[in-house]
């Protein structure tokens, strides 16, 4: 009983593609939460530039 798995945990097969899969979910996990944490301070910020711009009075005199 013992020997399938004590073969199951030394196998190495498969060990680098785990790696690089956890690696990848890491990532974007990162990704994912800089972009929620930033997402109310940019539409914020873009909303305040845009009232500025609409509300900015240009000269046409030459």
């Amino acid at each position: 009983m013992w020997k399938p798995i004590k073969k199951i945990v030394e196998d190495q097969n498969g060990a680098v593609t785990v790696d690089w899969v956890v690696l990848t979910a890491v990532t974007l996990g990162l990704g994912t939460v800089t972009y929620l944490s930033m997402e109310n301070s940019v539409d914020s910020l873009t909303g305040e530039f845009s009232t500025k711009m609409v509300n900015t009075d240009v000269s046409t005199e030459g």
